[in-house]
This record gives structure tokens, sequence and C-alpha cells, in this order.
């Protein structure tokens, strides 16, 4: 009765929606600092509908005029795409691999997330010292690094601390 899955999952995903309404609502109501608006909406227009059109032209004038920006923010995609996906493999590999029940998923994941704390951090210098686009490839060779030792090491149950480990080592990379 105490490894009841379902239930876990469902726990979990309340208390997720329940820190990001509160942390969201500080941080959009509170932690951005008022200014006017820098465009006029034009006649005819909805802020809907001019939303869409001012990003298309920033996206054409970025493919157009911007080399190295079209290539950071594609890579920013099919990273981010490919972390969501690992993210996902991650849990079902942990689950029918490693024998994990769903309170030892959370675990490796509130570890993972940890350990984005000192990854945002350590990517501030990162960006700072080199720049966005090499601290991007930075992190995105710690997470190819850790990916291929969770594959080589972890290959069976009772292998919880490694797990622990490299979770936190993944949320660096994240």
């Amino acid at each position: 009765a105490g490894d009841n899955d379902i239930l876990t999952s469902k726990v979990g995903m309340a208390v997720a929606f329940v820190v990001n309404i509160a942390l969201l609502s500080v941080a959009w109501g509170f932690l951005f600092d008022k200014r006017k608006a820098m465009h006029k909406l034009p006649e005819n227009r909805s802020l809907w509908t001019i939303g869409f059109i001012q990003l298309f032209n920033t996206c054409k004038d970025i493919f157009k005029n911007h080399r190295a920006l079209k290539w950071f923010y594609l890579s920013i995609s099919m990273s981010d795409a490919g972390l969501q996906a690992l993210a996902t493999i991650a849990i079902t590999y942990l689950t029918d691999t490693l024998m994990f029940t769903g309170r030892e998923n959370g675990i490796a994941i509130m570890i993972m997330l940890f350990g984005s704390v000192p990854g945002a951090m350590l990517s501030n210098y990162t960006t700072r010292k080199l720049d966005p686009v090499k601290s991007s490839m930075v992190s995105l060779t710690l997470l190819i690094i850790t990916t291929t030792l969770f594959a080589i090491l972890l290959t069976g149950p009772d292998q919880h601390l490694e797990t622990y480990i490299l979770a936190f080592v993944w949320g660096v990379g994240t």
C-alpha cells in the first residue's frame, strides 16, 4: 500500500501545480519592473494577431540577417526537444530496468532539480567567461557524457546511489 505509483504521481503533480502557481505568481506579479509599451497598437489590429505578426517578422529578420543567432536558436530548440524526450526515456528506464518505484523516481527527479541550481550558477559563469554558444556546448557535452555513463553504468536494480549521483549531474547539465 506504501508504493501506490498512481497516487504518488497524482500527489506529485498536485504539489508541482501548487508550487508553480505560487512561484510564477510572485515572479510575474512582483519581480518584473513596470515599463511603458514599446510600440503603439496599429488600428484594425488586435493585440493577439499583432504579436504573431511581430514574431514572424522577427524570425524572418533573424533568418535573413543574423546567421549565428539563427543557428543558436535552432540548436537550443533541438536540444530542448531532446532533453524533453530524454526525461521520458529516463523515467521508463528507471522504472523498467532499474525497477524504481514511483517514490524512487520522484527522488531522482528532485535530485535532478536540485542539481539544476548549481547548474544555473555554473551556466551564468560559463556564459560570462565564454559566450552563450560555447556555454550551451559545454552544457550539452555534460549531458551527453552523463547520459552515456547512465547507459553504461546503470544496468540493473539496486543502483540507487549511482542513479542519484548521475541525476544530480544531469541537473547541472540542464
